[in-house]
């Protein structure tokens, strides 16, 4: 189902400005009589739901039944990536139909949340560091198929 996401990363006071978030969302629900809906606070971010929604993790063992991708590469730097971190551990170890992935958590600020260091497979500095690592990879796979 549909979700958004309240960023709120970049204001000048975070704490009112996630409580006037989570108020704003209440005042919603309240006057739209809306239930059924899940708040997932992560890295200056509410993240709205439905409860029943696919987050990144089912929505990735989904997308690797069907397509059977000979490998996955996950980035991520918040509570929701950490769920696809946990999916590509899963998968690794299956012994009916592993793959071969790798999770890395991409460390953002002092707020990256635990679960993406314990999930992650390698934890990089930030965002410039995903980047070489994605540029290493494109490299290698271009070596690989003959064009550089």
């Amino acid at each position: 189902g549909p979700s958004v996401g309240f960023h709120y990363r970049t204001a000048t006071d975070p704490d009112d400005a996630r409580e006037a978030i989570l108020a704003a969302l209440d005042e919603a629900e309240a006057a739209l009589g809306v239930e059924g809906l899940a708040r997932l606070e992560s890295r200056r971010v509410v993240e709205l739901r439905p409860v029943d929604a696919a987050g990144k993790g089912s929505t990735l063992a989904a997308l690797i039944d069907e397509l059977s991708p000979g490998a996955v590469l996950v980035l991520g730097d918040d509570r929701t990536d950490a769920e696809a971190f946990a999916v590509v551990r899963e998968r690794r170890a299956d012994r009916h139909r592993p793959i071969t992935g790798l999770a890395v958590g991409v460390h953002g600020a002092a707020e990256t949340p635990a679960e993406v260091h314990a999930t992650a497979d390698l934890l990089v500095a930030g965002p410039r560091e995903a980047a070489r690592v994605l540029a290493a990879l494109a490299r290698s796979l271009a070596r690989e198929a003959g064009l550089a």
